[in-house]
């Protein structure tokens, strides 16, 4: 389970939902406890980012239920499964391997322990959505069209020890 940093729906984390955007390479990343919160998650992605042209999954019972088959006709979701042990038929499993790989590689070298792996892998997520991806794009200038601003990944680095200011205005290392 993921460490409860005082985020709420982080806490007790066991899994998280992502979506990722094929043309644009946007990440979106849903910290979930179990597998039947994923309708509730992407509701939120469709409030929070819109209603995408398609889904494309692994032919999950969550991302196939009937909730998720009601928006999808609310929305004019176009829904599509890749086939079972054929994960190359879903364009966007790479970049979900990459987000697995460079949070594990990130922890490991910045000595994280295990229970911030989600804090971790939505650095990583953010980190992606303001590099350019392959066709020269910014990812989230893409879905926002907004100039997208990358100095809090240029002032310091996922886990570097920082002081912060309390309320009672003194000063406390995190």
């Amino acid at each position: 389970p993921a460490h409860d940093g005082g985020i709420p729906s982080q806490g007790g984390s066991t899994m998280l939902q992502l979506y990722a955007g094929i043309a644009s390479h946007y990440l979106a990343g849903y910290p979930m406890s179990s597998e039947s919160d994923m309708p509730s998650k992407f509701e939120e992605f469709i409030r929070q980012t819109g209603a995408s042209l398609g889904l494309m999954s692994d032919n999950a019972k969550s991302e196939t239920s009937s909730r998720i088959q009601i928006l999808h006709c609310l929305y004019c979701i176009r829904d599509r499964q890749s086939e079972p042990h054929y994960q190359h038929q879903n364009p966007d499993e790479r970049r979900i391997q990459d987000v697995k790989r460079m949070t594990k590689s990130i922890m490991f070298h910045v000595g994280c322990p295990a229970k911030y792996w989600l804090l971790c892998m939505l650095y990583v997520i953010s980190l992606l959505n303001v590099m350019t991806n392959v066709h020269g794009a910014i990812p989230l200038t893409v879905v926002t069209c907004e100039v997208t601003d990358v100095s809090a990944f240029l002032t310091f680095h996922f886990w570097q020890e920082v002081f912060y200011q309390n309320p009672d205005k003194s000063e406390k290392l995190g």
